[in-house]
């Protein structure tokens, strides 16, 4: 667990204006246990899962087929215009380099803020990526990488995922502190709920942050890998 993420987390949401609360509770092994101590429901949480993912053409990332939350007249997803606006995108196409840059994946993160990048020292062909989505749905890692342009997608160890987070699993927030680490965030995490909760570096504690201030300061890029999930998944 980690206290400098979060602390991190509070001091960066502070400075930003973010409309937010810090939640205590007891450590929960399910996300409808958290979801019951935090008060909040199930769909409001927000899951993280860092992947790699390999298997570019010609060494190209592209976000291009999943970025329809960047019309901003879109009513199912109010908060698409400050989704769009932060990534840099326009009319609803961002395509880029495999050698991303700091500025491109965590830009509203002081530089005081972020975590050593020397590690983990990566994979040729291979990026890193914070996969989060509502705790109401699944995922399909097939689908997050051909939505990124790439042909797999897997879960990475244990030890990296304290690299990239300095958290352990369970705890990870949906924000990247790392240069290395590029935040990605499934349509059902927005529209559908005020506010979104997810675990801040501690297993025992939550902020719960307006969707809206979420999408301005994290700045994810948006890609469709999930579905609802059926009761009992």
């Amino acid at each position: 667990m980690s206290e400098r993420i979060f602390e991190s987390l509070k001091e960066l949401l502070t400075q930003q204006g973010a409309r937010f609360r810090v939640v205590a509770h007891a450590s929960a092994g399910t996300s409808a246990e958290v979801a019951k101590a935090r008060g909040t429901q199930l769909g409001q949480g927000a899951k993280a899962l860092v992947c790699t993912i390999k298997g570019f053409k010609d060494g190209q990332i592209s976000f291009a087929q999943n970025l329809n939350l960047a019309n901003a007249d879109d009513a199912q997803n109010p908060n698409a215009s400050a989704i769009a606006s932060a990534q840099g995108c326009e009319n609803g196409a961002c395509a880029g380099n495999l050698a991303l840059t700091a500025d491109q994946i965590c830009a509203n993160v002081p530089q005081q803020l972020k975590l050593p990048s020397d590690k983990p020292a990566g994979r040729n062909g291979r990026i890193y990526v914070l996969a989060v989505f509502a705790a109401d749905h699944k995922t399909d890692l097939k689908r997050l990488a051909e939505g990124l342009g790439g042909t797999k997608a897997s879960l990475v160890s244990p030890d990296e995922v304290g690299d990239l987070t300095d958290c352990v699993i369970g705890s990870v927030p949906p924000f990247s502190f790392h240069d290395k680490l590029l935040l990605i965030a499934d349509p059902s995490l927005f529209g559908r709920f005020e506010e979104i909760a997810f675990n801040a570096g501690l297993l025992d504690h939550s902020i719960i942050l307006n969707a809206q201030d979420y999408a301005r300061i994290a700045a994810p890029h948006i890609v469709s890998f999930t579905e609802k999930a059926t009761e009992g998944e």
